[in-house]
């Protein structure tokens, strides 16, 4: 019997160290969407505060009872979303250690049982680098979607069925807006993918140059080749500055439309039909400050995300490299553990 191979696509290996600890990982993310409702329940709360401040006409010694429930709202809703960022970092803090511990231990123990033909065509810095990539990008990709892009849905979900209760029209240019938004992220995410992956390749090879050099100083110095090793390490910086620059520009370029998009969208569309909605008497006072403040946090929440798709690419890119190292098949295949002493 041989040594059970790991999944090799991104999706599948990430899902079978995630299935270690599922309990963990899902009440993590439950607990994550925190960040959505408070984005979303305090300008509720407090439309609610400014509409019976702004309506009650009784003496104001009174206006406790007026008050009391917008008042227990807000208790509320503080306990419970403070509760939640508690628990999601405190769960988190126990699942992402063993996370990152056996995606580290089952790609070296994969990787050690190749042949030795196998070590002797690579850098041992580069397979080093590897190793050490997958779990960082692993854990990386896993809080951007844990941490951001599923929260930021949620919180649209949200936003759009109180939009809906004020006014319909107000939930189709959110929607509008969003689905522009979407699609520049999406239009750009091609070239964000390719520009981060050959990066990351130009960097593992670096790195790997580094390892190697040093790692070989004894015949560095016995053959006074430190100009030669300079020089030749110079290539290799150079095309990683390259490929570098390009990831960031293309980055720039895609934060640049998100930007023109966002003037038009939010400030002109939404708060231009809000402001035009109050002259007409069917907005209240509270009702206005409502959908500016959850307008101004789902732009928010929907800018970042923007940002950090180019870095989800990214990771995506470093992580897909780094499982070059586990796509191959062993040349030699012995039983489970035979004389390894490795799970």
């Amino acid at each position: 019997m041989s040594y059970r191979r790991l999944p090799t696509t991104l999706a599948a290996f990430s899902w079978f160290f995630i299935k270690k600890n599922l309990t963990l990982f899902i009440f993590a993310l439950l607990f994550a969407l925190a960040w959505a409702l408070d984005n979303t329940l305090w300008p509720y709360v407090i439309m609610q505060l400014i509409d019976v401040i702004t309506t009650y006409e009784g003496p104001k010694e009174d206006a406790w009872y007026a008050l009391s429930y917008p008042i227990f709202l807000g208790i509320t809703t503080w306990l419970l979303i403070e509760t939640g960022y508690r628990l999601h970092g405190l769960l988190f803090a126990r699942f992402l250690p063993k996370f990152e511990a056996n995606i580290r231990l089952s790609m070296f123990s994969y990787v050690l049982r190749h042949s030795h033909h196998y070590f002797t065509q690579r850098l041992a810095g580069d397979i080093a680098n590897r190793i050490s990539d997958m779990p960082k990008s692993s854990t990386r990709l896993l809080l951007l979607v844990v941490q951001l892009f599923i929260p930021v849905f949620v919180a649209l979900v949200i936003s759009s069925l109180f939009f809906f209760h004020i006014s319909a029209l107000f939930t189709y240019i959110l929607l509008s807006w969003i689905f522009v938004h979407l699609a520049i992220c999406l239009s750009f995410s091609k070239s964000c993918s390719q520009a981060s992956h050959l990066h990351s390749q130009a960097r593992s090879q670096l790195v790997g140059r580094v390892v190697d050099s040093l790692s070989n100083h004894a015949n560095v110095r016995l053959f006074a080749r430190y100009r030669h090793e300079v020089e030749h390490l110079s290539h290799f910086q150079a095309d990683e500055k390259k490929k570098h620059w390009y990831s960031l520009w293309v980055i720039e370029k895609m934060k640049f439309a998100l930007s023109i998009v966002s003037f038009f969208g939010v400030n002109i569309a939404i708060n231009g039909y809000m402001l035009y909605e109050w002259q007409q008497g069917n907005l209240t006072t509270g009702e206005v400050v409502f959908i500016f403040n959850t307008t101004s946090n789902i732009t928010t929440m929907a800018w970042f995300a923007g940002l950090e798709l180019p870095n989800l690419f990214k990771e995506m890119g470093v992580a897909r490299q780094a499982l070059a190292v586990i796509e191959e098949t062993h040349e030699i295949t012995d039983p489970v553990n035979a004389g390894y002493g490795l799970p």
